[in-house]
């Protein structure tokens, strides 16, 4: 060993040591952690740790790459000046605190999210203020950083003798020569033909996170963070597609504005029912990951919503709603655009999002007074620019004054103070004689799950106690908002619309787990609607045109989602999705897109939300899923093509009708 480092490279060599050391030892305390939901048997554990260590040397060779190129050029009497030997000392330490740092930060990230860093954390670095100060907030931060201190000196001492070998042994030109053609092409090889696909050795989800580097999954979601459906998923003609979509959106009140079925369009006029249409207020909270087990509605014996609970069972309760995604974005997007998500980063934070059609536009047209309310600084995710260029005032932290605030925490002001805020712009737009229609999303039931909590009942050492006592507190918070509005003069004529974003967790053993995607949604208007349980398996995409059909309204649709109370059982499905793979849910199938033109179905327990088997074929409901899911993506690219751009790329299979895309067809 010790002539490995009789070389111009043996502190490379003696970085690599360490680096699989402390990938190993990361590997394998994730491992544990996720040792219940998976297969352990040894054949399954040797794949871990065999294509793990592939991932952890290519991911080193790229991070090393420029430290080669720097040693391959020194001179060899300046390699054994002492001032080099230091400038090796300080590399090495910069580097062994990375390593031990990201070591660590993988841990948290695996604790929350269940997987390697993936779109989240790139998403998360853009907004610095928000993720440290929540960093902070949630964790002993003081206690950690003098850890990592500490071991990156043990772990400098371990090869400090290692690097004072290496700068007595420059080596000849042809032994320079020799390494770095061999070390530097290490990453040119793994740039051309490595990628996460080769991590795939197993049907378990935790299993294939744990033979990755986060480091390597981090760079790959930088570089992929924006997915063009035609290049990556499983397509079908657009004319054909587009056949299928109209003829799954169909609704019987409603007729298609363009009688052409290749059209390219499924832009209809929903017509309501007889009697008049209802001018109510709509007031939508969006709870911050809200699951559905935490309702007793939906099996929970530890009665932490009972404030929600009571409002589900004197409103309309709908019991099998699920999420699009495991993100707020996702959520808005999904119920704001009422459309599936396209692969990729949500529609709220890409570019080309202005003037879509939303549910907000259809309260625009009837002269509504639309605000966005949220506690936090909307700046985050792209919020404010996405509600204020879509027909919203936005209302956010910098508006609240200090006598609005009683408590706050890195994502804004406690759920209480954001729902007071609430009232009083409704008795504002009460005041002008205004119809209204607010969205409002609240933070309280995030890490840190710090508010004020002299008032939550669960107790403070009680198991998991943070995310129950987060629950708690956000159920409190709208019940005290639900009774003072019961108190003001326009609450007999205001729809509530309570809904969740998405669920507190995402992580399951499947790609897409299906009970972390099931969440509640109540519409409550004791004066207006009798109280009801919904079973229909619907989406939050769905959440606008229920709103609508519920006011009886007639009005112009681009929207993929339908009112619930009007499904039939051949058309109930709900989508589901994470950052790549693409879900389509019916009553007893899952299909699931993947990149790499990848379908597969499964059939599913909806007693359980679990998936049985793989079915095999392209049939009826991957038809269906590729339809949604492309079809979805084409109305999207032709709405940014209003505005083209180098982002703008064509599709395989354009519809061959010259007066397309100068239609102005939105999402």
């Amino acid at each position: 060993m010790k002539r490995l480092f009789k070389s111009r490279y043996g502190t490379v060599y003696a970085l690599f040591f360490v680096f699989v050391t402390v990938s190993a030892l990361t590997r394998t305390v994730l491992f544990l952690q996720s040792f219940r939901d998976m297969d352990s048997s040894l054949g399954l554990i040797l794949k871990i740790y065999g294509m793990g260590l592939f991932f952890d040397t290519v991911t080193f060779s790229y991070a090393t790459a420029l430290l080669i190129v720097y040693l391959a050029i020194v001179p060899a009497r300046f390699f054994r000046y002492r001032l080099h030997t230091y400038l090796l000392y300080s590399i090495s330490m910069i580097a062994l605190f990375c390593m031990f740092f990201i070591s660590f930060a993988e841990y948290f990230f695996w604790d929350e999210f269940g997987t390697r860093f993936n779109f989240i954390a790139v998403d998360y670095l853009i907004y610095t203020r928000e993720v440290v100060g929540n960093i902070w907030e949630s964790y002993p931060m003081s206690a950690l950083l003098s850890a990592l201190l500490f071991m990156t000196i043990g772990g400098f001492l371990l090869i400090k003798r290692c690097i004072a070998i290496s700068v007595e042994h420059p080596g000849t030109g042809r032994q320079r020569l020799a390494g770095t053609l061999m070390l530097l092409s290490l990453p040119v090889l793994s740039y051309c033909f490595v990628d996460l696909s080769r991590s795939s050795i197993s049907e378990n989800r935790f299993a294939n996170s744990l033979a990755e580097n986060g480091i390597y999954t981090f760079c790959e979601a930088f570089m992929h963070n924006s997915l063009d459906y035609y290049e990556f998923y499983k397509t079908e003609p657009d004319k054909d597609t587009f056949n299928t979509l109209r003829q799954l959106t169909a609704e019987k009140n409603a007729v298609f504005t363009d009688s052409d079925p290749f059209s390219g369009t499924i832009k209809r006029i929903v017509k309501k029912h007889p009697g008049d249409e209802a001018d109510c207020n709509v007031i939508l909270i969006m709870m911050e990951s809200m699951s559905a087990r935490y309702f007793d509605a939906f099996g929970n014996k530890e009665h932490l919503t009972p404030n929600l609970d009571k409002i589900a069972r004197e409103g309309m309760l709908f019991k099998n709603l699920y999420a699009t995604g495991n993100r707020t974005v996702r959520g808005i997007e999904a119920v704001m655009l009422s459309v599936p998500p396209t692969p990729g980063r949500s529609i709220v934070k890409r570019p080309h999002n202005e003037n879509l059609h939303s549910i907000g536009s259809i309260f625009a047209e009837r002269e509504y007074d639309n605000k966005f309310i949220y506690g936090g600084y909307g700046y985050f995710d792209n919020m404010n620019y996405f509600f204020g260029n879509n027909g919203f005032t936005v209302i956010d932290r910098k508006n609240f004054t200090n006598s609005e605030v009683t408590f706050e925490n890195t994502w804004g002001v406690c759920d209480q103070n954001l729902l007071e805020r609430l009232l009083k712009e409704s008795d504002a737009s009460y005041a002008d004689r205004k119809k209204f229609f607010s969205f409002v999303m609240t933070t309280s039931n995030h890490r840190p799950f710090t508010f004020p909590d002299s008032q939550i009942k669960i107790p403070a050492n009680a198991p998991h106690r943070n995310r129950k006592r987060g629950v708690a507190y956000t159920d409190q918070a709208i019940g005290e908002f639900i009774e003072k509005a019961r108190t003001r003069p326009w609450f007999k004529n205001t729809l509530f619309v309570i809904v969740a974003d998405h669920c507190s967790s995402s992580a399951g053993k499947t790609d897409l787990p299906l009970e972390n995607y099931r969440i509640p949604m109540i519409i409550y208007a004791p004066a207006l609607i009798a109280p009801a349980e919904i079973e229909t398996l619907a989406s939050q995409i769905d959440t606008g045109p229920t709103i609508f059909d519920l006011l009886n309204w007639q009005y112009e649709s681009s929207f993929v989602g339908q009112s619930i109370l009007k499904m039939s059982p051949a058309q109930e499905r709900a989508f589901i999705a994470n950052y790549l793979n693409l879900g389509y849910l019916t009553d007893n199938m899952l299909t699931i897109l993947k990149p790499g033109n990848t379908v597969s179905s499964f059939t599913v327990d909806r007693e359980t939300n679990t998936i049985k088997q793989e079915q095999h074929g392209l049939d009826k409901h991957q038809r269906k899923a590729i339809a949604y899911y492309q079809g979805a993506s084409f109305l999207y690219q032709q709405t940014i093509s209003r505005n083209p751009s180098p982002l703008l790329i064509a599709h395989k299979n354009p519809l061959s009708r010259p007066a397309y895309v100068k239609e102005k067809v939105l999402l």
